[in-house]
């Protein structure tokens, strides 16, 4: 019963896309749409899993794409999941076709077919441990408003199946799922080019240079009875030792699922050109952060908290005001340890982050 429900599950999605790709051949009437340079994207699982069917399963998802997967219609994918009782990571690369449905290039549906692989594990350590490799094709629908972005999608995962000592503790991993959610696309493609006269100058290049960034971020998987993500938000004060490469001091704070932590450190970035010459480019940077992170309860779930040492590394991707942001910390938490009151499971706090969220940038120099 399950694998002819996950063969009709994906048939209800494959052949509409198959179809919405052969419609979407470039035309007099309309034009294939490239990829977003950047899309940032939040889905949950329908209907909800879990033992009784009432915990969401959050997935965060980031795809890039470089001008020369652009014009093929490829797009690179990451993805971080959080289900009851798991999580993990997965990448791979997503096929998109789209068709254009107003003049103004404002309105379009897309089509896409993707690929993925990684892994998922329990995310708090349980007898008889679960997880593994997980390849995890889809397919998807996805209509698009300027920079906003809604879309359906069905995929099947191949994975390890799940023990049944744990089959009233954490989720099945294997099998088909059905996602909604929605999206920010950064960098949208397609525009028309604006005219220009034969004798115009070209302007000179406008040097940004900005003194202050704050950030806000939404931390991916994290404890298994989480069931939404964690809210970072940042500050950083930058000091230039030439027009594309310098340091900043940073402060964060983290209000996460049992945990709240506080951090202060140092950073070191680099820029590409056209960011400070006032075009879009690529901030990239390794920190380190010291704090304390305190602990909390949710119920049955308690946690200790403990001294916070978070190096890091990230990037961003944008304008001199408002980049893109992922972030990747390994949060070493010392002594902090989480809780589970009722089974008994006990597991280390510490453990990696994964932060994509938006950075604002101000007073120029």
């Amino acid at each position: 019963m399950m694998k002819r429900a996950s063969a009709v599950l994906l048939c209800c999605l494959a052949i509409p896309a198959v179809s919405f790709a052969q419609a979407a051949a470039p035309s007099t009437a309309t034009s294939a749409v490239s990829p977003a340079r950047v899309q940032i994207t939040n889905a949950y699982q329908v209907p909800a899993i879990g033992p009784d069917r009432r915990y969401l399963t959050t997935e965060m998802a980031l795809l890039v794409s470089p001008q020369f997967l652009a014009t093929r219609g490829l797009s690179l994918v990451g993805n971080a999941d959080m289900a009851y009782g798991l999580s993990g990571r997965t990448a791979g690369m997503r096929r998109s076709w789209a068709r254009r449905l107003t003049a103004a290039h404002d309105v379009f549906l897309n089509g896409y077919a993707q690929l993925s692989a990684g892994r998922m594990q329990t995310a708090v350590k349980v007898a008889n441990g679960y997880g593994g490799t997980v390849v995890q094709p889809s397919v998807g629908i996805e209509a698009t408003y300027k920079s906003i972005a809604v879309f359906v999608q069905a995929d099947y995962r191949v994975a390890p199946a799940r023990p049944d000592a744990l089959a009233s503790r954490v989720a099945d991993l294997r099998g088909p799922r059905l996602l909604v959610g929605s999206g920010w696309r950064f960098g949208v493609r397609g525009q028309p080019d604006a005219k220009r006269s034969p004798n115009a100058v070209p302007a000179a290049p406008v040097h940004h240079d900005p003194r202050m960034e704050l950030g806000l971020g939404f931390n991916g998987p994290q404890y298994w009875t989480a069931e939404f993500p964690g809210i970072a938000f940042s500050a950083a004060a930058n000091v230039y030792r030439s027009r594309n490469w310098g340091a900043a001091i940073v402060v964060e704070g983290d209000a996460s699922y049992v945990r709240v932590s506080r951090g202060l450190g140092a950073r070191v970035f680099a820029r590409t050109s056209n960011l400070e010459s006032g075009g879009r480019g690529v901030t990239a940077w390794m920190q380190m952060l010291a704090g304390h992170v305190a602990g909390g309860r949710e119920g049955i779930i308690v946690s200790n908290g403990g001294t916070l040492v978070q190096p890091g590394a990230g990037v961003a991707i944008g304008s001199s005001k408002k980049s893109m942001v992922v972030q990747i910390d390994r949060q070493n938490v010392s002594g902090g340890m989480i809780h589970d009151e009722m089974r008994g499971d006990v597991a280390a706090m510490s453990r990696v982050r994964t932060t994509i969220g938006l950075v604002w940038r101000f007073r120029d120099r």
